[in-house]
């Protein structure tokens, strides 16, 4: 086999690489090196407030380290096509030089033989892909379940709701929850349905199920994503992107990966399908399923707010891309594709109201704006100056650069089809959208949840170099991938255990059944019995140490919306909670617990009106553990 090498492709390939170090590295060097003005409008209080720091600022920071190589690359491009010149350097002359490659012959008879006999490449590529699909249920299926002890915050902030919800039948107006309605209510709800049972076990079940099904919906997608990205009838390239799709999920796995940034979350779940249905309304250029992905719009603000407006948000620029880069060649068929994504998002939030009603779905409303608004400045850190948290950056960086590369030399002269601009768009835009979880918390879990695209758009920029080459090494590279993901596919399977398979819904039930006093301390659980005796006459609780799962525990409905005072710092809602304390006068007042102080934060500087308002009205009754109970003067 003979190797072409072509020195103008060296030459531009070269130039890409050092636009590459000079933009990332005047992105590195203008990090920090100025920042936005201070604004607390909504009057939290929270770290960056302490600090008199702008939250904006590392979002701002982290465009620009991304976008400057983009900017440049754009630059020459501009400058060249003014020169009519084009940049990949097709209109300069260099020699073009060919070598032998040692064990050519050989390869060329290994990729001679797979080319004819090419079927069972196929069908291996097939397996992998449902096997690799099935992976997250047969984890789960075989898992032994771990009785660790309960989280009281972060497991209480889905628990307490829903035991409200039960009690009372209010979701979002009867608790003020951060996440998204089904990421917190409604998976205990359903748990607890599901097993007949309510139970801090039931609930972990659920979760668990809907964490491991994700990697379904992820596995259609890559399918897809292969199907639909090359238009052409090569299924060998097909086969190509799809494994290294999967290759880049088994590298970045945080269990087993060698590079733990991608962490598929189960609020991804709705998201991942989703796009399963765009990427299909994109490649079959039909109504249908522009309308079904629209649709969840709503879905995804359902499950996490969050992933609801990143969703959302490429909708809107599907929409505009479409108006500006025609998807099919009739203009009425765009404008129809155009329609069905528009009806489908109208269509999908009229079933949330209709769903939810009216009145719950004002309180959606008015409860997702104020996160937006206040929810950077109460719990946000900055962000890290450790080198380890730029490295989904660079990736992210990388895929915009090539594919603001690929679009000035392939997509916008028309050089590839418009199936592979969208889908490579949209990985892209994801990816960087994904990132803005990044400079929530600033800790290292929510930059895993934050990196969940920033690896496979990488999968576009491999797939599109990987497919110029000679068709044979197409070959070559897919058969080496084919076996390399069944071998990792396997090896996930050799740890799933059939007779655990068979047996899991006897373990998910005793799971389910088990006492949730068990999951707490001796000294805990001896604290929230005696508390139990203490609040056994009162028809409510109301806690103000922002432990979360307190009311549960105490299978107590919390009075008010606030049953996290924490989620409360700003002016408004800091009102809202001292209503509230007027409006229930509560003989009894859980003053000091486990997180009355978080983030170093206290709540007499948290709540300068209403912490004062307290200790004038209440005086200290007794101590159970780290609870200190207040009775009313």
């Amino acid at each position: 086999m003979k190797i072409k090498i072509k020195l103008n492709h060296l030459f531009y390939s070269f130039l890409n690489i050092c636009i590459l170090f000079v933009g990332f590295f005047a992105g590195y060097k203008l990090w920090g090196s100025f920042e936005l003005p201070f604004q607390n409008k909504y009057q939290v209080m929270g770290p960056l407030v302490l600090q008199k720091y702008n939250p904006s600022n590392g979002i701002l920071y982290f465009l620009i380290f991304i976008s400057i190589p983009s900017v440049l690359l754009s630059l020459l491009m501009l400058i060249n096509k003014l020169r009519e010149k084009k940049i990949a350097g097709n209109d300069l002359i260099f020699k073009t030089y060919s070598f032998s490659f040692p064990g050519g012959k050989i390869l060329d008879d290994l990729c001679g033989f797979c080319h004819r006999k090419y079927k069972w490449i196929y069908f291996l590529h097939f397996v992998i892909l449902i096997l690799f699909s099935l992976t997250g249920l047969f984890y789960l299926l075989s898992l032994d379940f771990i009785y660790f002890p309960m989280d009281i915050f972060h497991e209480g902030e889905s628990l307490t709701p829903a035991w409200k919800y039960l009690q009372t039948g209010e979701l979002w107006k009867g608790s003020f929850f951060i996440h998204g309605v089904f990421y917190d209510p409604l998976t205990s709800a359903v748990g607890w349905k599901l097993f007949n049972q309510i139970s801090v076990g039931a609930y972990r079940i659920f979760a668990l199920f809907m964490s491991n099904i994700v990697v379904l919906p992820l596995g259609i997608l890559f399918a897809l994503t292969a199907k639909f990205m090359d238009p052409g009838k090569k299924m060998i390239r097909k086969v190509l992107l799809a494994q290294i799709l999967i290759l880049i999920f088994y590298f970045t796995e945080p269990q087993k990966g060698f590079l733990p940034l991608h962490f598929l979350e189960r609020r991804d779940l709705f998201v991942l399908i989703g796009l399963c249905f765009l990427i299909t309304g994109i490649g079959l250029k039909k109504a249908l399923w522009f309308f079904l992905a629209g649709l969840f719009s709503a879905l995804c603000y359902a499950y996490a707010i969050d992933r609801g407006a990143y969703f959302s948000a490429l909708l809107a620029a599907i929409l505009i891309l479409i108006f500006l880069f025609p998807l099919a060649k009739n203009k009425k068929q765009n404008q129809r594709l155009m329609a069905a994504l528009a009806a489908g998002i109208v269509f999908g939030w009229i079933l949330f109201v209709i769903v939810f009603g009216i009145d719950e779905t004002s309180h959606f409303l008015k409860d997702t704006i104020t996160i937006y608004q206040i929810k950077d400045l109460f719990d946000s850190y900055r962000f890290s100056e450790n080198p380890y948290y730029k490295i989904p950056m660079v990736f992210i960086g990388i895929q915009l650069f090539f594919f603001v590369l690929y679009f000035w030399k392939y997509y916008l002269p028309g050089r590839a089809g418009r199936n592979q601009f969208y889908i490579h768009f949209m990985f892209t835009f994801l990816s960087i959208i994904y990132f803005r979880s990044a400079f929530g918390r600033g800790d290292i879990t929510h930059l895993f949840y934050a990196s969940s695209f920033a690896c496979y758009g990488l999968a576009m920029v491999f797939w599109n170099s990987l497919r110029r080459l000679n068709y044979r090494w197409i070959v070559l590279f897919s058969i080496v991938l084919v076996f390399t993901n069944l071998q990792l596919t396997r090896s996930r399977y050799r740890s799933y255990n059939v007779s655990r398979i068979v047996s899991f819904w006897n373990r998910a039930s005793e799971y389910a059944a088990y006492p949730d006093e068990k999951y707490l301390s001796p000294e805990l659980y001896s604290s929230i019995k005696k508390l139990k005796e203490l609040f056994d006459g009162q028809p409510g609780i109301m806690d103000y140490s922002s432990d979360a799962g307190l009311a549960y525990l105490l299978r107590k409905t919390h009075y008010g919306k606030n049953y996290i005072v924490w989620f409360s710092s700003s002016l408004d809602r800091r009102k809202e909670l001292r209503d509230d304390f007027e409006k229930y006068n509560p003989e009894l007042v859980i003053v000091k617990g486990i997180n009355q102080c978080y983030d170093g934060i206290c709540n007499d500087k948290r709540f300068p009106e209403l912490d004062p308002w307290i200790m004038d009205h209440y005086k200290p009754y007794k101590v159970f553990g780290p609870w200190e109970v207040y009775r009313r003067k």
